[in-house]
C-alpha cells in the first residue's frame, strides 16, 4: 500500500468540557497541508460551552453529541465508527498540531509497511510561561514527556497515548475497538497492548511536534489525585491481562524507562508505609523505614520541580508528590484485587494472552 495525497485520514476528538481548548485543536486540523481530511468531534456530554463552541463551526466539522458520558473509551469507540478514514488521527481535546505537515509526515512511515498500526509524536508546551503551579506540579509528579531530545528521532514503543497518534483504522477494527470498561485511564495502553499480539508495531517520531495543553481535568490538586486514582487502576488492569512485559518495553527511550520506575517506585511506597506502621511495635527500626522512604522520594520531587518550580512552589510539590504515590499505591494494590474479581478471565497467571486479548 501507498500512501498518497488521495489517502483519506479522519480525526477524531473527544472532548469533555473543552471550552478552554476544544476551538484551538479544531482550527489546527484546518491548516493540515494532508488534502481531505475529516474532523469528528465527540461532545461526551460536557457541562460547560463545549457544545455551543461545535456547532459554531457549522458543516466544517462533525460534531456528535453523545446522551450520556461514556468516557474517553466510548467517545473513541463513537467516532472513530464515524470516521471514513483509512487512517484516524486521535487526538485530546488539549493539543494542537502546530505542524501544518504534522498528518502527512506522519503517514509516510505507513508506506510499505502494513504492519504499522499507529505512529505517535512529540509533545512540547508552546507557551510554557502561561502555565500555573498546579500545571506544573502536574508536569513534574507524571513526568509528562515534553522534553526535547536531539539524540531521539524514531523508535519503537510498546504504546501510543492517544494525544496526537495516527493510527491505521484497520488495526482497530481487528482489536474490536476499545474497551469501555477503562474510564478515562490506560485505554491507550489496552488498544497498543491488543493490536501488538495482531503483530502490529507501533511507534514514536519524536520529529513529529504538536502542542500540549492542559484542559479542565488538571486544574486543580483534587484532580490531580484523582487522576493519579484512575491511572493506577487502569494500569492493574493492563498489568493482570498483559503482565510485565507489556510496562518494560520502552524503545530506549529515556522518559520512558524514567516513567516506569517511577510507577513502580509508586505501587512500591503502600506496602513499605503499611510494613514499616505494622513492624512499628516490634523494632524500633521499622518507622525509621517509612521515613526514609518518603525522604528519599520527597527528595526526588525537590530535585525534579527544579526545572519547573521555584521556593515555596517545590515544596508544595513534595508534598503533592507524596500524596500521589500513595494515592497511586493504594489504587493499584486495590484494583488488582477489584479486576480480579469482576473480571477474572483478564488473570493470566503467566499464560500468553491470544490474540483476542483473552488467556490462550
Amino acid at each position: 500500500m501507498q500512501t498518497t495525497e488521495q489517502t483519506k485520514v479522519s480525526v477524531v476528538i473527544p472532548c469533555f468540557n473543552g471550552e478552554q481548548t476544544i476551538a484551538r485543536a479544531i482550527e489546527s486540523v484546518f491548516t493540515q497541508s494532508q488534502p481531505g481530511v475529516e474532523c469528528i468531534v465527540v461532545d461526551d456530554k460536557s457541562q460547560d460551552s463545549t457544545a455551543e463552541i461545535l456547532r459554531s463551526f457549522g458543516d466544517r466539522i462533525r460534531a456528535i453529541f453523545n446522551e450520556e458520558n461514556r468516557g474517553t473509551a466510548g467517545a473513541y469507540n463513537i467516532g472513530t465508527a464515524a470516521a471514513a478514514g483509512e487512517f484516524v488521527l486521535l487526538m485530546a481535546s488539549d493539543c494542537c498540531l502546530t505542524d501544518p505537515e504534522y498528518i502527512e509526515k506522519a503517514l509516510r512511515h505507513f508506506a510499505g509497511d502494513e504492519k504499522l498500526a499507529g505512529v505517535c509524536g512529540q509533545g512540547v508546551f508552546d507557551h510554557e510561561e502561561s502555565l500555573d503551579t498546579v500545571q506544573r506540579v502536574f508536569t513534574v509528579v507524571n513526568l509528562l514527556d515534553v522534553e526535547e531530545d536531539p539524540d531521539e528521532e524514531v523508535f519503537e514503543v510498546s504504546f501510543i497515548e492517544t494525544r496526537c497518534d495516527l493510527v491505521r483504522k484497520k488495526a482497530l477494527e481487528d482489536i474490536g475497538f476499545w474497551f469501555e470498561g477503562l474510564y478515562n485511564s490506560t485505554e491507550d495502553q489496552d488498544i497498543s497492548a491488543r493490536m501488538r499480539q495482531f503483530g502490529y508495531r507501533l511507534i514514536q517520531d519524536k520529529r513529529l511536534r504538536f502542542a500540549l495543553d492542559f484542559g479542565q481535568t488538571e486544574d486543580s490538586l483534587y484532580k490531580i489525585l484523582k487522576k493519579q486514582y484512575k491511572y493506577a487502576h487502569g494500569q492493574a488492569y493492563i498489568f493482570l491481562k498483559y503482565g510485565l512485559g507489556h510496562h518494560v518495553m520502552t524503545g530506549d527511550q529515556a522518559n520512558r524507562r524514567s516513567r516506569i520506575w517511577h510507577r513502580f517506585i509508586q505501587i512500591a511506597i503502600g506496602p513499605i508505609l503499611l510494613i514499616s506502621l505494622l513492624a512499628a511495635p516490634l523494632s524500633n527500626a521499622a518507622p525509621l523505614l517509612g521515613l526514609a522512604v518518603l525522604g528519599g522520594r520527597g527528595f526526588y520531587y525537590w530535585s525534579s520541580s527544579g526545572r519547573w518550580l521555584n521556593g515555596a512552589e517545590r515544596l508544595f510539590s513534595v508534598v503533592v508528590g507524596l500524596a500521589c504515590d500513595v494515592t497511586y499505591s493504594l489504587s493499584f494494590l486495590t484494583a488488582l484485587v477489584t479486576w480480579s474479581i469482576k473480571n477474572p478471565e483478564i488473570l493470566r497467571f503467566g499464560k500468553a494472552a491470544a490474540k483476542d486479548g483473552s488467556r490462550a
